[in-house]
């Protein structure tokens, strides 16, 4: 049996996309093994064994110190194939191509767009570094053995510099949701954000909309920075929100039974203009109707299954109104919920997205 390496210095083990869905859809076919650096200490899971190279305590020991390590514990393991998953390891990438490895690049963002997203650097110097990223990017893909990607913008452009680029979106898996059975008319009149929360991600909006509606917004996940969290209780609008910290998956799904609305308020930055968002998936497989911002990604699955509505993230009282319509009409809201639930069983699962993985690990 083939021996598979995932590398990371940014994820958790326990990441969705890498251990839940890739590692454990290979698992069947390969021995795999995950290199982290989350400081929690080796381990096996679910026969699947993970390494850590310990937590770096800043970014720049991150990025310089634990690479290294990463690559170091990458050549002991001594893989047939590696699959990384953070830009900053593509040196290590092509070093393992050096010794004859075969290495895939999975690349969960558009870097060069989201340097662009970034608000607190100067836009000159910003352009400059993402179009610097942008060309050894395109060029080290050239080299490796194959690049996965989650949507069309980052698989087209990589496309021309690797053929062996697979599209494999980051949808739910079925089983996961399978066990949300509430009834409509037994869940809370309330709305849900679960994922990072900050600025651009809409938190000020969603809250705007949940004070003028008079309607709760349950919150889980991490705050961008300290100061987002204290700024945020500061303000009236707060006095509708119940935050929930980080929850586990169980909690996750539970979270998402019990409310009527998902909300996804993201700025139209330049990464949220091509970026599809695992939230939105995750509301629709929870039976949710959806709010969304009007981002192209979103409308065309938002409307073509009839699930939700999109709007624009910055006009409140049209938010409000639908938000209201929602939750005074339990047989509309139901129904567009229905139609999302159905449109993940037929499209937007893993279960499909997984078998491309696979095709794609049995063509090198």
């Amino acid at each position: 049996m083939k021996r598979v390496c995932h590398l990371t210095s940014v994820h958790q083990r326990d990441d969705i996309r890498i251990f839940h869905k890739e590692c454990k859809s290979l698992q069947n076919i390969y021995e795999i093994s995950i290199v982290v650096a989350d400081g929690r200490g080796d381990n096996i899971v679910d026969g699947i064994k993970i390494f850590d190279v310990g937590k770096p305590s800043s970014r720049w020991k991150r990025i310089i110190l634990t690479t290294k390590r990463v690559y170091k514990k990458a050549l002991m393991l001594d893989a047939d194939i590696y699959h990384f998953h953070d830009p900053e390891l593509i040196p290590i990438g092509l070093k393992l191509l050096k010794r004859n490895k075969k290495v895939v690049y999975d690349v969960h963002e558009d870097v060069p767009k989201q340097l662009l997203s970034k608000p607190y650097l100067n836009k000159f110097i910003l352009k400059m570094i993402a179009n610097a990223f942008k060309k050894y990017e395109n060029k080290s893909v050239n080299k490796f053995t194959a690049i996965v990607t989650v949507v069309p913008e980052i698989t087209n452009r990589l496309k021309q510099y690797n053929d062996k680029t697979v599209e494999v979106r980051n949808y739910p898996k079925l089983n996961e949701f399978a066990k949300i059975n509430v009834q409509w008319e037994d869940r809370e009149n309330a709305m849900v954000y679960i994922g990072s929360i900050s600025k651009i991600r809409g938190i000020y909006e969603m809250m705007q909309v949940a004070y003028k509606a008079n309607i709760k917004l349950h919150l889980a996940g991490n705050f961008s920075t300290r100061s987002l969290e204290t700024d945020l209780q500061n303000h009236k609008e707060w006095e509708q929100v119940i935050y929930h910290g980080v929850l586990g998956r169980d909690e996750l799904v539970a979270l998402l039974s019990k409310v009527k609305i998902g909300l996804l308020l993201l700025h139209p930055v330049p990464n949220y203009l091509i970026a599809l968002s695992t939230k939105i998936f995750e509301y629709l497989a929870a039976g949710l109707p959806i709010i969304a911002s009007d981002i192209p990604h979103y409308k065309e699955i938002i409307e073509v299954n009839n699930c939700g509505f999109c709007v624009n993230p910055f006009d409140i009282e049209s938010i409000a109104d639908k938000v209201s319509l929602l939750i005074n009409n339990n047989q509309i809201a139901e129904e567009m919920g229905l139609n999302g639930r159905n449109a993940i069983e037929k499209y937007y699962n893993w279960e499909n997205e997984g078998k491309k993985l696979i095709e794609l690990y049995k063509t090198i």
